[in-house]
């Protein structure tokens, strides 16, 4: 059960990254709005596996789960620096290209897990 609530968790930053980064490209919000649509996720995130991580056991599966999840942090916040600095052009679409691989990746691996019996209890 777990593993689907860290799948859920990583969609909804996924989402809410790339909702965010939409409206970034667009000039349709402030700062501090954009701020708050990419910060409160990430926090979200962080909090999550940290809690998760750290008060209950982790099989196999959820700590790979975990590596995508801090890749996926890590890379957006590298990303998003660079932007900011004017060092990248272009890093909203990568950035909205990188968020669309990692639900692509997450849902390969989770049709595969229910289909080959992973999520079945034993």
């Amino acid at each position: 059960m777990k593993v689907f609530v860290i799948i859920i968790l990583i969609f909804i930053y996924c989402l809410s990254m790339s909702a965010a980064l939409y409206y970034i490209g667009n000039n349709v919000v402030d700062k501090p709005t954009i701020g708050l649509l990419t910060h409160s996720p990430m926090l979200f995130l962080i909090l999550s596996m940290l809690l998760f991580r750290g008060f209950t056991k982790s099989t196999h599966i959820e700590n790979q789960l975990y590596l995508i999840a801090d890749f996926m942090i890590v890379s957006f916040l590298f990303l998003y620096c660079l932007n900011n600095k004017g060092w990248l052009s272009g890093a909203t679409t990568k950035l909205l290209t990188f968020n669309g691989l990692n639900v692509v990746f997450i849902l390969i691996v989770l049709t595969n897990g229910l289909r080959h019996g992973i999520f079945k209890k034993k």
